[in-house]
């Protein structure tokens, strides 16, 4: 009976760690969705999918140009009042799917631009508002965390430093409280250059969304690739990733952005098989979805391959993606193939997962592969296999995290005086100073307390 006992809790213990393992392996995957989106009349955001994002961003938020603080982009869409839509309310219904689940608003985005953000990061009193409407914002709408997205930091001198001394000030309030802090950054060369040091920002946050996007677009008067995987120049989403870990980041911080959506062009010239990139257009295709000329959804575009004649689609094999044209329409998107092989990267350089922008563009009323979220689903499934994948084939080793725990008491202080009303954390609120990131410490605490047990039950049966 004594060497039953052994052999049967030296198995337990040993299953026991194999499943820890697995599970902290899985990726992280934040999905954002446009507030806007619903003005489109078919998505809504209690219908975001909530079991392949670990995390859901909703964006955007806006600075107040006369108190600094935190507001609404579009009162109607965001609160109940004066019969708007509530979509801040719903986020909170993802949570009753999934209670793991992270949910995250992002302030800033193209149509904020620098000008706020530049004021708020250098001038102590108006970054000490902009810090304390966040925290309130966050409690009033029972959210895990913020994103900022700050397009563009540099153009002052001092943006680049400011914006870091910014970052730091935020996580020392969120730290006690378990909140999560993360930032949306375009991959584009001259921008990470002039105003991301991207080393010091991954030491402060949680996880940067690396959009690795917008390389070629109607504004160029020429056809091309959106979001290649390799090109003959800078714009790729290769040379980013290796560009931004080169320069210091922290891979397993770098979540790496994934489109669903395309650019459209109208051209002047004639499309051919052997020939659509170059072509002259002076025109954006106006989607009928999206409302937006130049920019198409995946959920347009896949239904328009599906349903409607007269589509060639063929796969670039130099970019590793699809293109469409019909007539004189041409456009550059992303399917599951191509995402899959961008996804690829998340292995090679050891990143901590994906980004999706966003939920509203992928096909999430399952019109095409009659399954909601085909975009995400793929590209998850894909990174969830081959992390399983490789645990077993390596399952009695950990590997240690690429960060450190941040010590924000070491943190120089950026004002004098920085009054930031953080009190204490609510009674019963998970002030895990890790909540939404890495799951590796845990996981070590389970597999100790179990190994424990497993050696007190042996002992016992001796």
């Amino acid at each position: 009976m004594g060497l039953f006992f052994k052999l049967f809790f030296c198995f337990l213990a040993v299953l026991l760690c194999n499943v820890d393992f697995i599970e902290a392996k899985k990726p992280t995957v934040v999905c954002y969705v446009a507030a806007w989106a619903s003005y489109r009349g078919k998505f809504n955001i209690k219908d975001s999918d909530a079991q392949h994002c670990t995390h859901v961003i909703y964006a955007f938020m806006r600075i107040n140009e006369n108190t600094s603080e935190i507001r609404s982009a579009d009162p109607l869409l965001d609160f109940e009042e004066n019969n708007g839509k509530g979509q801040l309310k719903e986020l909170s219904v993802l949570k009753t799917r999934n209670p793991n689940i992270k949910i995250l608003a992002s302030v800033g985005g193209y149509l904020e631009g620098t000008v706020k953000f530049s004021e708020v990061a250098r001038t102590s009193s108006m970054k000490n508002t902009f810090i304390n409407s966040l925290i309130k914002f966050i409690r009033d709408w029972n959210l895990d965390g913020i994103d900022i997205c700050w397009q563009f930091p540099g153009g002052r001198t001092d943006d680049r430093q400011n914006f870091i001394k910014l970052l730091k000030d935020i996580k020392r309030v969120f730290e006690p409280e378990g909140w999560i802090l993360t930032v949306h950054i375009i991959a584009h060369r001259h921008r990470i250059y002039d105003g991301y040091d991207v080393k010091a920002i991954s030491q402060v946050v949680d996880y940067i969304n690396l959009a690795a996007v917008e390389y070629h677009g109607p504004w160029k008067k020429t056809t091309g690739i959106m979001a290649p995987l390799n090109s003959s120049n800078e714009n790729s989403v290769t040379y980013m990733v290796d560009l931004i870990v080169k320069r210091g980041a922290i891979a397993s911080k770098i979540l790496l952005g994934l489109p669903t959506y395309g650019h459209a062009y109208i051209t002047k010239e004639k499309i051919r098989s052997d020939k659509y990139l170059g072509l002259t257009s002076d025109e954006a295709y106006a989607s009928p979805w999206t409302n937006e000329r130049g920019i198409i959804a995946y959920n347009e575009m896949c239904i328009n391959l599906k349903n409607s004649s007269g589509w060639t689609e063929i796969f670039d094999e130099n970019s590793s993606t699809p293109i469409a044209y019909k007539d004189n329409i041409f456009i550059s998107f992303d399917n599951k193939k191509s995402l899959i092989e961008k996804a690829k990267l998340v292995n090679s350089y050891h990143l901590g997962g994906i980004m999706l922008w966003s939920l509203d563009m992928d096909d999430f009323s399952g019109q095409c592969h009659n399954k909601k979220y085909p975009m995400l689903s793929a590209v998850t499934d894909y990174l969830i296999s081959e992390a399983e994948n490789a645990s077993n084939q390596d399952n009695t080793q950990f590997s240690t995290p690429d960060s450190k725990k941040i010590n924000l008491n070491t943190f120089e202080s950026t004002d004098d005086q920085l009054n930031l009303n953080s009190s204490q954390p609510k009674e019963g609120k998970d002030t895990s100073p890790n909540k939404g990131g890495n799951q590796v410490n845990k996981v070590q605490t389970v597999n100790i307390i179990t190994m424990l047990i497993s050696y007190i039950f042996y002992m016992m049966s001796l």
